[in-house]
């Protein structure tokens, strides 16, 4: 027993022992969220994944979601899936994107949005979102996403409705509820 105690106590830590540039590389090859996970690891590990060859593939990320938005010309979008980590500076463009779907005739919203900044601004999921006669599906996953929706006429069509946020304001979940007038499925999970 005591041997294998020994054994466990000399294993070393050796990624933590390579050089910046190299963890950098590594962490290219993963997705940004696992990428952003290992911030917890320790403090080195922190601001790791925004490092300035990360950042460059983040920013060809956002690029390329705007070109494939905006070569969608008059086509419908039957369904529209954003899982990502985000900053503030984001916030904008996140919300041109969630516009287009809608513009686009979307029937399935699904948004994982999600900041590493807990004391950051928020950003309302649009007005457009609550009016559009098209969407079936709605599911929000997020940590920076609130709602003020309209006190009537929204969701006319919305059936499914999947949310997740952390730190829920007082009366915006129960404004969003009150909205659906023909849901036939509800799942809620928040995070307080």
């Amino acid at each position: 027993m005591c041997s294998k105690l020994n054994s466990q106590a000399r294993v070393k830590d050796r990624i933590s022992e390579l050089p910046d540039a190299v963890l950098c590389h590594i962490l290219s090859f993963i997705p940004t969220i696992y990428s952003v996970r290992t911030s917890i690891l320790s403090t080195r590990w922190k601001s790791m994944w925004a490092s300035e060859e990360y950042m460059s593939n983040y920013v060809g990320f956002l690029m390329f979601v705007d070109r494939v938005l905006s070569l969608r010309d008059s086509l419908d979008i039957q369904k529209f899936r954003l899982h990502c980590y985000c900053c503030v500076e984001d916030f904008s463009r996140i919300v041109g994107w969630i516009c287009t779907a809608i513009r686009h005739n979307v029937v399935e919203l699904d948004l994982c949005v999600y900041t590493d900044n807990i004391v950051c601004p928020t950003f309302e999921l649009p007005q457009c979102v609550f009016m559009c006669k098209t969407l079936v599906v709605l599911k929000v996953k997020s940590n920076c996403i609130t709602y003020a929706s309209p006190t009537s006429g929204c969701f006319p069509s919305l059936k499914f409705l999947d949310v997740k946020v952390e730190y829920p304001e007082d009366d915006s979940m129960e404004k969003l509820f009150s909205c659906c007038s023909v849901l036939e499925d509800l799942s809620i999970n928040a995070n307080c």
